[in-house]
């Protein structure tokens, strides 16, 4: 009789603590040559990131030889920081699942090429590692078997796997990937395409109409939030470029560019801009989340998911110099109402 009285205090005793509890934060490191320098380890330990998600290598799909290659392969010389969890991630593209036809064969050569970058002891470095693939209807039954080859093939102990919103608000439409955990991608989120979209990175806005579909997804979760900055540009109403140099020191330039409003300009002369040729007429929007929308964004995402990790989009000193550690400690750990709580 005791126990069961005992219970539901126990119960709320043990939510209070998880929501009390702060989450802890990783990046993703998305470049070709792992090699920090001073400002990106400054930001790893002032962040106390756990995790390092490390873009080991992109797969693509070779039409000429109609087979998947690698491509984007990482450089590094092993030596990685000792108090980071380091968990490679291998990019698959859609196209190179919709074409395979041998979804087990691309398991070996990830594994073999994996070995090749990382050294052969994987299963001991590093337990866990991650595909990202924004699968879509008809190439779901292919990555799932992908997945499942990795796996057989034993050399991690757990497979984790990027989310996109659409996969998230439609699970029974895309499936949900047999996999141990999950990031889920709040960024790219708009139409980039256009030239009237506000912010094709992502705005709570849109991020929210995601929000409405079953929850909690089935598999443990992560976020995953952007802190990079790009200049997008269009050419005669169509998308021309993507300019990842987050230098805006161009908008005082008046001679060459016109402010048409927030984060909006028009080429009035023409010049070369980050080593593209831009015509008169040529239109630019700056596009960068605003820490006021990540953190509604997040206050959202925790009202309707227990997260479990935020992981910052990504290590990159350039990006970084817009942000600093105790800005996005605050950003990672604030309260939130409403808080969903574990139901792993």
């Amino acid at each position: 009789m005791r126990s069961r009285l005992w219970l539901p205090i126990l119960v709320v005793w043990a939510t209070a603590c998880t929501r009390d509890r702060p989450v802890t934060t990783g990046f993703y490191h998305w470049k070709t040559r792992f090699a920090p320098d001073s400002v990106e380890t400054l930001f790893l330990k002032q962040t106390a990131a756990r995790t390092l998600y490390l873009r080991i290598f992109d797969v693509d799909w070779d039409f000429q030889h109609h087979r998947p290659i690698p491509k984007a392969i990482l450089q590094t010389s092993g030596n990685f920081p000792a108090d980071v969890r380091i968990i490679p991630t291998v990019f698959i593209t859609n196209r190179c699942l919709r074409h395979t036809t041998r979804p087990d064969s691309m398991a070996i050569k990830i594994i073999t090429l994996a070995r090749d970058v990382l050294g052969a002891d994987l299963a001991h470095r590093f337990p866990v590692l991650q595909l990202d693939a924004d699968w879509s209807g008809s190439t779901r039954d292919t990555y799932f078997r992908l997945i499942r080859a990795i796996r057989r093939l034993g050399n991690f102990e757990r497979i984790s796997v990027t989310i996109r919103l659409h996969q998230y608000k439609y699970p029974e439409k895309t499936g949900v990937p047999p996999a141990d955990e999950g990031i889920l991608m709040c960024y790219n989120t708009g139409n980039i395409e256009d030239p009237d979209e506000t912010n094709s990175i992502a705005t709570p806005s849109t991020v929210k109409a995601y929000l409405n579909g079953p929850a909690p997804y089935p598999i443990p979760l992560g976020v995953a939030l952007p802190l990079y900055r790009w200049t997008v540009i269009y050419r005669d109403g169509r998308l021309f470029k993507i300019v990842s140099n987050p230098d805006t020191s161009w908008t005082a330039d008046s001679s060459h560019f016109g402010a048409l409003g927030a984060h909006r300009y028009v080429v009035v002369h023409n010049t070369f801009f980050f080593g593209h040729f831009l015509y008169t007429d040529d239109l630019l929007r700056i596009e960068q989340v605003p820490a006021d929308s990540l953190r509604e964004m997040l206050q959202m995402l925790r009202q309707k998911q227990y997260f479990r990790e935020v992981v910052w989009y990504h290590l990159d000193r350039a990006q970084l110099a817009a942000w600093t550690p105790d800005l996005l400690n605050d950003l990672a750990n604030a309260p939130t109402s409403g808080h969903k709580t574990p139901p792993y």
